[in-house]
């Protein structure tokens, strides 16, 4: 099943790498034949990624959102802050998964669509493409995370 796919690029310090893994990311999309309906790139600007989120929640059209940049190693960072405030769900699994191959992640759940936060390195981006989404990236997937799904904490 293709699930179309709306790509966020979250352009920090390292703009360079981080341009490059959201090409790395949409080349790996593509080759997993999913539709990518929109694709953007925005400098580190909580108010304008939180505003293209909330936009991107309203198309009916979009099933994903995967998003690129803005998380730091420690798992911190302006895309965190963001999901917490948007999320009707926390999705854990993700994270479970991506931590097996050494890579902090975050998923939720908001507005029924699921959106996924990856680092912006082309060799994460990479890696959980090929070792994750590959075969991960699916309905039953998305329907045992949801099954696995936390509510949000307020």
């Amino acid at each position: 099943m293709s699930f179309n796919i709306a790509l966020l690029t979250i352009l920090d310090k390292k703009e360079s790498d981080v341009k490059n893994s959201g090409i790395v990311l949409e080349e790996k999309i593509a080759e997993l034949n999913h539709n990518i309906l929109d694709k953007k790139s925005i400098k580190v600007n909580k108010d304008g990624i939180k505003e293209i989120l909330q936009n991107w929640l309203k198309d009916n059209k979009i099933n994903i959102i995967i998003i690129t940049g803005g998380i730091e190693l420690t798992g911190d960072g302006v895309v965190p802050e963001i999901l917490k405030e948007i999320a009707d769900k926390d999705l854990p699994t993700f994270g479970e998964i991506t931590k097996k191959i050494n890579y902090t992640t975050h998923a939720v759940l908001a507005k029924n669509k699921h959106i996924f936060s990856l680092p912006g390195t082309k060799d994460a981006v990479t890696n959980i493409c090929e070792k994750v989404f590959k075969y991960w990236l699916n309905s039953n997937y998305i329907t045992f995370m949801n099954f696995n799904a936390n509510k949000k904490v307020t």
